[in-house]
């Protein structure tokens, strides 16, 4: 190939990454390097993410899910910080209808059909914290007022965990965050979850 291969106002190319065998997979490109002869350059920070995800054909026939319902997805996100960015896999993106529904139905399932009454959530440092409300308080709603809620946040700063956890407090409707109790009875409001 020579720069003659190339359109001078802009190529788009399409990286498809395939994981077929089901192993895990990184899927972020960390280098893509272009020389125009005289200079190369990392061109990495101008690529665009975009996840094909399909569990449409669900053996249930439930919890469908396409490509809209994960990050990155065409909706207006983008892969910095802690709420976005590609740790280890597509995360949901819980701002979509559709995807809380699912994730709420199978909420509800576990609840009444495994027998679940509590729940530990992973990776919550990805989670908007009102979707984690929201979800605390459709199972109040519903009757269901699980005896433990744990999220798992990694972070070395204890004031972030604070507020995410005030964020998530802040999201809960009032007669849910009357359910809301820490193991001891006497806690601080970022304590109760």
């Amino acid at each position: 190939m020579n720069t003659g291969d190339f359109n001078p106002a802009g190529d788009t190319i399409y990286v498809d990454l395939s994981n077929q065998n089901g192993d895990y997979s990184d899927h972020y490109i960390y280098g893509l390097w272009y020389d125009d002869g005289s200079s190369g350059s990392d061109i990495q920070s101008a690529v665009l993410y975009q996840t094909y995800t399909d569990f449409s054909n669900m053996p249930s026939g439930q919890g469908a899910m396409n490509y809209l319902n994960f990050k990155p997805n065409g909706n207006p996100t983008h892969l910095s910080g802690d709420w976005d960015w590609m740790w280890f896999y597509y995360d949901y993106d819980q701002t979509v209808q559709s995807t809380k529904d699912v994730l709420f139905g199978w909420t509800d399932w576990l609840w009444d059909t495994v027998g679940f009454r509590g729940f530990r959530m992973d990776a919550v440092k990805h989670f908007p914290p009102e979707f984690v409300g929201d979800l605390l308080d459709h199972l109040h709603d519903g009757g269901k007022d699980p005896g433990m809620v744990v999220g798992e946040f990694f972070d070395s700063n204890a004031g972030t965990l604070k507020n995410w956890v005030d964020d998530v407090f802040g999201h809960l409707w009032v007669r849910c965050t009357k359910c809301v109790q820490c193991q001891h009875g006497r806690c601080s409001r970022s304590q109760r979850l």
